[in-house]
């Protein structure tokens, strides 16, 4: 070992290059670890991660349910069965409950303040205020268009909005 690769020792910035050119050119990643770790990295089939995929599998795998009558069950059949029914009365449409239709009423537990705040037309006052508080540069809309553009020709298209 030279006397500058030794703690303490002089760094350079060459012989770090040329260290990392070598982790490279190996497939090594530098994992920022204690000591002098590294790992390959890669699509490599190790027994690493063949491991660690069986391990996480292991650990995702639903082993039993608690059931709604308050009995666990471990057996397959019923898990597939259980999950299949939680999730379709989940996502089903009960047909005993109103659909909420914005358009004919205002739902019930608003004050009357907030419906009418609710049901008032929206003025080019707010929509110019929205479109000036958006940060200039950020995702266009669905016409394709960032803040920016409007914010620089507010004269021009403003009323159209």
């Amino acid at each position: 070992m030279l006397s500058t690769e030794c703690r303490g020792g002089r760094f350079s910035v060459s012989r770090a290059s040329q260290f990392l050119e070598v982790l490279n050119d190996c497939n090594l990643l530098d994992t920022g670890a204690k000591g002098l770790r590294f790992t390959w990295f890669g699509d490599r089939n190790t027994s690493f991660f063949h491991a660690q995929t069986l391990a996480r599998r292991r650990r995702n795998k639903i082993q039993r349910l608690f059931l709604p009558d308050g009995s666990w069950h471990t057996d397959p059949a019923i898990l597939k069965t259980e999950a299949v029914r939680f999730y379709k009365d989940l996502f089903s449409i009960i047909s005993d409950q109103e659909s909420l239709d914005m358009h004919t009423g205002v739902p019930p537990g608003l004050g009357v303040e907030a419906q009418s705040a609710l049901t008032a037309p929206v003025t080019k006052e707010e929509v110019r205020r929205a479109v000036m508080s958006m940060k200039s540069y950020k995702a266009p809309g669905p016409d394709g268009f960032q803040p920016f553009f409007f914010k620089q020709y507010w004269p021009i298209v403003g009323d159209e909005l």
